[in-house]
């Protein structure tokens, strides 16, 4: 007995320390979600599980993630239950069209930009025109172009994530560098600003003939997001027509790959391409600039770290900011989809009224040290993304392009040997 009880108060401990939403906070005080719903029960795939983030809370307070947070409130506002299928991140869709042919069709499904034109096409998941409205396109500073095929809705965005640089702030002081974020506060935070300060900051530090410390380092898809960052990209996706096209031959896209050619060199670039190797490289001091080490992680680290938003390309902006977009859209067979998009609307409210705060808390002061680092990027910042990769060996694509850049191949060399692969890729995934 003694034991259980035990067992029991160690329950309640853990349960008190998954800490309650902020109760003077008002969630939808524009009055944008429904006041009833018919059908109150939904069902949710997601890359994550509900006991797993709240185990995952319990032990660090700082984690929100808005999909999770809205359930409780959700089922609180109109009762009924929300069901969430935890799987891994690849297995979304699939686990979708598993239950939709066993007749049990989940209500919502996780969209993102290799996913998005395959789930239209294939009839994965239904037209929303009947169900959405301008106010579930306003949250965000997101084109609705992006979530809709031949005019009609297919998607909804949750808040665009952030795909920010971590640099490490220490290295730059030590090697007499300005910061990133300084040149970003300044408007300085450009293609040829970050090739700059990666190449000082690659060399051979023991003399022995191999590179041991390099300026950046990022995943294989980072050189997709920076074609993006210089208006270039993978594919030319006409969303009201239909058509897609290969858009490596627009001069932004050869642009962008010319200066990852030189970043990427093995003779004068200022890239770790092993990402396998990146965050050792990062966590002992040995590679300046990193995206996938998210900040709150990186501030447990010996050293000082910062972030800053990628950098803009010739033919981008320094009043543009690179986001990683996401949508929730409803699969067909789904026999909920009214409650399924009022979840959602949910969704980006418990976002507006909780996550932004969180957001704002993790990425700190800018370099002034009075304005918040969240302000300085969004505020009077034009948030871009695309959904081009909407083909099933897009990954494939990706890293051909990263290798001929990595071999100093030149940019109309790469088109001349790529666009055919993209050609064949558009032919199997938008040709029906």
């Amino acid at each position: 007995m003694k034991k259980f009880l035990s067992l029991l108060l160690l329950l309640c401990l853990a349960l008190t320390l998954v800490p309650a939403l902020a109760e003077d906070v008002v969630v939808d005080p524009d009055g944008k979600l429904p006041e009833t719903l018919e059908n109150p029960n939904i069902s949710i795939v997601f890359w994550q599980s509900w006991n797993g983030y709240r185990n995952l809370k319990a032990n660090n307070p700082s984690v929100f993630e808005a999909t999770m947070e809205a359930k409780e409130l959700f089922e609180q506002k109109y009762g009924g239950k929300v069901e969430i299928i935890g799987v891994n991140w690849n297995d979304q869709l699939q686990k979708t069209i598993d239950m939709q042919q066993a007749g049990d069709a989940p209500d919502l499904v996780l969209m993102y930009e290799s996913v998005f034109h395959n789930a239209v096409l294939q009839g994965i998941i239904t037209n929303l025109d009947e169900y959405v409205d301008e106010d579930d396109y306003g949250y965000w500073a997101i084109s609705p172009e992006h979530y809709m095929w031949k005019g009609s809705h297919y998607a909804i965005p949750i808040k665009p994530y952030f795909k920010h640089i971590t640099f490490n702030r220490t290295l730059f002081e030590y090697e007499g560098l300005e910061a990133p974020d300084e040149l970003y506060a300044r408007g300085a935070w450009d293609f040829d600003a970050f090739l700059e300060a990666g190449r000082a900051l690659t060399y051979d530090s023991d003399g022995d003939g191999e590179i041991d410390q390099y300026g950046f380092s990022g995943y294989g898809d980072t050189m997709s997001h920076l074609l993006i960052a210089n208006h270039g990209g993978i594919l030319n996706i006409d969303q009201a027509n239909g058509v897609v096209t290969s858009a490596l031959k627009d001069s932004q896209t050869l642009e962008a790959i010319e200066y990852m050619t030189r970043m990427m060199s093995h003779t004068d670039g200022m890239w770790l391409l092993d990402d396998a190797e990146m965050f050792g490289y990062f966590d002992n001091n040995a590679l300046g600039m990193i995206v996938g080490k998210e900040i709150q992680d990186a501030r447990s680290l010996p050293f000082e770290v910062g972030l800053v938003p990628y950098p803009h390309g010739p033919s981008g902006s320094k009043d543009e900011v690179y986001v990683y977009s996401q949508s929730w859209a409803v699969p067909t067979g789904s026999k909920n989809p009214e409650a399924a998009v009022a979840y959602i609307r949910m969704v980006n409210e418990v976002q507006k009224a909780y996550g932004d705060a969180k957001e704002r808390e993790r990425y700190g002061k800018a370099p002034d040290g009075v304005t918040d680092m969240y302000d300085l990027i969004y505020d009077g910042h034009t948030l871009i993304t695309r959904y081009d990769k909407g083909l099933a060996d897009v990954w494939t694509v990706m890293s051909t392009i990263n290798n001929y850049m990595a071999e100093g191949v030149p940019a109309s060399t790469i088109v001349e040997r790529v666009e055919p692969l993209i050609n064949a890729e558009i032919e199997k995934a938008f040709t029906k």
